[in-house]
């Protein structure tokens, strides 16, 4: 398949204003608004490997060492999500 410039270019500044703002939904809102932001971003721009990123700055604004012993608790519930959209992903658009 060909893969028009243009269409490419605009794809990747979309998906940079996405993140940016969903950078600034983390600083800004509750977590529960982000957090269904970022589910929804992760099956429609599949794969959203942006969202581990993210954790980690969530993890660095946010996190606590308490936080069920684990300090990356984020990051690592990031990283099953974006597992877990992989496989539902395939599933639902197969």
């Amino acid at each position: 398949m060909i893969e028009d410039k243009d269409t490419k270019i605009s794809s990747v500044a979309g998906r940079i204003v996405i993140d940016v703002m969903t950078l600034v939904l983390i600083i800004l809102t509750p977590w529960w608004l982000y957090f269904g932001v970022i589910l929804f971003f992760m099956f429609y721009f599949y794969p959203y490997y942006e969202v581990v990123l993210l954790a980690i700055f969530m993890d660095a604004l946010y996190g606590s060492p308490s936080s069920l012993n684990f300090p990356m608790f984020f990051t690592l519930i990031s990283i099953i999500l974006l597992t877990a959209s992989g496989f539902l992903g395939k599933r639902i658009y197969k």
